[in-house]
């Protein structure tokens, strides 16, 4: 085929290959004109909105979620005890998945308040 790859779609044989992944220079800069663009106060705005619709049933929302705040291994994040027991009935109307998914949103966004790379907040 005239774009390098075989009949099955792989490359073909000595092709390279495409570009691959941005060197992580780049994907910060990214991330910081993203930053420089969403206010921390719009971003929370944007998740909270997200995390209700979410709850409500929305699967887009869910999905959304999802795909930007979660990482590839679950992870759980301490209970802050004085607002346990004031959440304990909604707590009680979410299945377990879904309070593991808010525990990972309220990491992630404790993460960016403190502008830690989550990778680096996991040891």
């Amino acid at each position: 085929m005239s774009n390098g790859r075989d009949q099955k779609g792989r490359f073909g044989k000595n092709n390279p290959g495409g570009p691959g992944r941005p060197c992580r220079a780049t994907e910060h800069e990214y991330l910081e004109a993203l930053g420089e663009a969403v206010s921390l106060a719009q971003w929370r705005k944007l998740t909270a909105r997200a995390v209700t619709d979410a709850i409500k049933g929305d699967g887009a929302a869910r999905n959304w979620l999802s795909k930007y705040l979660l990482p590839e291994q679950p992870r759980t994040m301490p209970v802050n005890e004085a607002k346990a027991g004031a959440s304990d009935e909604i707590i009680k109307k979410l299945s377990s998945e879904d309070v593991e998914t808010l525990a990972r949103i309220g990491h992630r966004l404790q993460c960016a308040e403190n502008r830690v790379p989550v990778a680096a907040a996991k040891s």
